[in-house]
């Protein structure tokens, strides 16, 4: 995938994804809300037929003594049949997350 972001309150971002089966679709969006190291507010959309539309995003870190409590919190305008699917996409991401996170280092943490 690349990635152009204009990462401050009211940047744009675009998102190039490429399947494995050759298909791509772009999502693009804007950063309504940061407060670093605390909380990403986003908004975003992608242009593949059959997406939600209007999906926002917001990201809360907070410290839990030596620890971060990560909150994530996903809203659409689109129909409630798209839950489950929604679901399951976002948990495969979290999934990749974590075991990224578990594996690094703290050298890998500060790039």
């Amino acid at each position: 995938p690349t990635l152009d972001a204009d990462i401050r309150v009211g940047g744009t971002f675009k998102l190039d994804l490429f399947a494995s089966d050759g298909g791509a679709k772009v999502i693009t969006g804007k950063y309504d809300l940061l407060q670093q190291g605390h909380l990403i507010d986003m908004t975003f959309a992608s242009d593949a037929p059959g997406e939600r539309t209007n999906e926002r995003l917001v990201v809360r870190f907070d410290p839990q003594g030596s620890l971060t409590r990560l909150t994530i919190t996903l809203s659409w305008d689109g129909s409630p049949q798209d839950q489950q699917a929604l679901q399951r996409a976002w948990k495969a991401r979290l999934d990749r997350l974590c075991a990224g996170v578990e594996l690094a280092t703290t050298a890998d943490l500060d790039r």
